[in-house]
């Protein structure tokens, strides 16, 4: 099951850099993998198994978020819902840092967040790690 579980992360990093990087001949995102990529986020947040499988989400679409968004508004939606309920039902205040720090960045317009906004998760997240 570990195996199968890195594997799946795995793929999951994958499609997302090749989401992110590469282009077709018009210089185009390859929106095919949208959807993909979403359902690997439905499941890791879930049905994921633990805090890092969160962490993982939240860094690969702090890096494809705007792109996701750009190429279909609806499935964005969709994600920010899921997250929104994952931070409501989440026992975990680091998993709940991290999905803030994606709807704080939506909010942004995807852009980078101001430095005493970055500074606040940093330290936040350093207080809960330092507790836990």
């Amino acid at each position: 099951m570990k195996e199968s579980a890195e594997k799946f992360l795995g793929l999951f990093c994958f499609l997302c850099q090749i989401f992110l990087n590469m282009r077709d001949s018009n210089g185009e995102v390859f929106k095919p993998l949208v959807d993909p990529i979403c359902e690997c986020i439905d499941l890791l947040l879930l049905q994921g198994h633990g805090c890092d499988d969160i962490e993982l989400c939240c860094s690969q679409l702090e890096e494809i978020g705007k792109l996701i968004d750009e190429c279909n508004t609806v499935k964005m939606e969709e994600l920010l819902m899921l997250i929104r309920s994952k931070i409501i039902h989440t026992s975990s205040p680091k998993a709940r840092c991290f999905l803030l720090e994606i709807l704080e960045l939506y909010r942004n317009k995807w852009e980078k967040l101001p430095l005493a906004v970055s500074r606040f998760y940093c330290d936040t997240l350093g207080d809960v790690m330092a507790s836990e």
